[in-house]
């Protein structure tokens, strides 16, 4: 019996593609947007029919896919993305994260709720509790396809589900657009050989994301195969799009990487099929992180699919959007019996490293964290005048001799951090430098999680509409181990400077005196 996708097909090469330092975008002269204006194809590559395999069960063209195969046109393509384009994380980056995972998970109690919630068991115990759905079928003369989903459980909100098919074909692909065509359910049909979907997919719990794929699989003797794609590939639709809110977006990020680690595939060799975002989208910073740990085989957008008649090796569905290991369990009220959030961390250093060339996650740079900085937000009614607060921080510094005037190179320094439009890989250089993360309420504040423990604070100030029952980034700095203080007022500007700057040092870490004072 021979596997739907069986025989001896070519390996794609590794490849990498120098960051390109140019001139600024079109219309995008004021952004700070700098990168190269190149994209880069990785064509189809077509053979002979495979010798002894010339009347195998797939019959159609002997096409394999090795890499991803984007729109042919630059108009199709849309600009390239802003930022520096390096080779992605490199063999053994998955390997590494479970056992940077694991290590930082040794003082979590096993069966706990933070271990199970937050630490290396979460993905154990997904490995260890997988629903198979697709039933093989006796005296098939075919090798049976295979439908199964990892189990994500506990989460407070109903099981969780990371569904796998291996040796599938694309039937149909259809982007439903809601009222803003930026929205988009996909359908994506897929078809399986030689097995039936079982009553066990009806116990998984989806909503209009995935509901379609896993409910309307169509069951074949034999699978009829135009192409075949041996790398994997995740599908994912996202929950926030091109819109402003970093803290949304991250949990879509920490959703596919957890579905990397879970089901043990190298970032070099997975391809991600990101169903609603199309080339006519502006770019948000967070995807410059998205891109470059999928650079090896590339980020298909909704309008770059497969063509109908595909066949994959493993193609995988993460749980739906919306809510994620951030959100979930209280993420969003504040999250704060647990101490230490080993998943946090492991992908905040995997984010930082992406654009440290030729280092690890283990090898990035130390700099003095000498800077304070007030995350500047523009959107009413929860705004305030960013620079004055600035200047009286900056003016109790220098009275509490933290600061020097005429030695910039020592003291402490605040300035307004103004993350909008600039490339993410220039804002971790930022945050690196920084001792106190401080700023209204917002999804800003997420960049906190790129902080690090022991030397480096948030103080939130809650105002208007947003009060201390928003723990968003409560939750974030419990995972990362910052020190936290939060203000409260009704008004945002009614907030005083000088109380805003006295918390402001007192969260100074002590950590970081002896790199920042003379």
């Amino acid at each position: 019996m021979k596997s739907p996708c069986e025989g001896n097909f070519f390996k794609s090469e590794d490849f990498d593609e120098d960051f390109v330092e140019d001139e600024p975008l079109p219309d995008h002269d004021d952004d700070n947007l700098r990168g190269s204006k190149e994209d880069f194809d990785a064509d189809f590559v077509e053979d002979e029919p495979i010798p002894g395999h010339e009347n195998e069960n797939l019959r159609g063209s002997k096409q394999v896919i090795v890499s991803v195969a984007h729109s042919e046109s630059e108009e199709a393509r849309g600009p390239a993305l802003p930022g520096p384009m390096i080779s992605g994380p490199p063999d053994g980056t998955t390997k590494q994260m479970l056992s940077e995972l694991r290590a930082l998970s040794v003082d979590l109690t096993p069966g706990s709720k933070c271990s199970t919630w937050y630490g290396i068991e979460m993905i154990e115990k997904q490995r260890q509790k997988i629903l198979e759905v697709c039933e093989p079928i006796a005296d098939s003369d075919s090798v049976p396809s295979k439908v199964y989903c990892y189990s994500r459980d506990p989460f407070d909100l109903g099981t969780r589900y990371t569904c796998v098919f291996e040796d599938a074909e694309l039937v149909d692909y259809r982007p439903e657009f809601w009222k803003k065509p930026t929205s988009a359910i996909h359908y994506t049909k897929l078809a399986v050989q030689s097995c039936t979907m079982g009553v066990n997919v009806m116990k998984i719990s989806w909503d209009g994301w995935t509901e379609y794929t896993m409910r309307h699989v169509e069951e074949r003797p034999r699978l009829e195969c135009r192409d075949v794609v041996e790398h994997p590939v995740i599908v994912y639709t996202m929950w926030e799009l091109a819109g402003h809110n970093l803290y949304e977006q991250m949990g879509d990020y920490f959703t596919v990487l957890e579905a990397v680690l879970t089901m043990q595939v190298e970032f070099s060799d997975v391809e991600l099929f990101l169903t609603n975002i199309d080339n006519k989208m502006p770019a948000y910073p967070i995807f410059d992180a998205w891109r470059t740990a999928f650079s090896r085989r590339g980020i298909r957008m909704g309008h770059e699919w497969y063509k109908n008649g595909t066949c994959f090796r493993k193609i995988a569905f993460p749980p739906v959007p919306g809510v994620s290991t951030i959100s979930g369990n209280r993420g969003r009220s504040g999250q704060t019996s647990c101490r230490v959030g080993p998943i946090f961390r492991v992908i905040s250093l995997f984010t930082r490293s992406l654009f440290v060339q030729n280092q690890t996650i283990h090898g990035l740079s130390e700099k003095p964290r000498c800077r304070l900085a007030l995350l500047h937000r523009t959107e009413p009614p929860r705004t305030f005048d960013s620079a004055s607060y600035v200047d009286e921080l900056n003016n109790r510094l220098l009275a509490k001799k933290l600061q020097f005037k005429g030695h910039e190179e020592e003291g402490y320094k605040a300035f307004v951090f103004d993350p909008r439009g600039v490339p993410l890989y220039k804002n971790l250089r930022i945050l690196s430098r920084v001792a106190v993360l401080f700023g209204i309420h917002g999804a800003g504040l997420a960049h906190s999680l790129f902080l690090q423990e022991g030397h480096s604070a948030l103080l939130e100030l809650y105002c208007a509409d947003r009060q201390a029952g928003n723990g968003h980034y409560k939750t974030i700095v419990a995972m990362m181990g910052l020190s936290y203080s939060s203000l409260s007022s009704t008004m945002c500007k009614g907030f005083d400077p000088g109380v805003v700057a006295g918390a402001a040092i007192k969260l100074i870490p002590e950590t970081t005196k002896a790199d920042c004072l003379p």
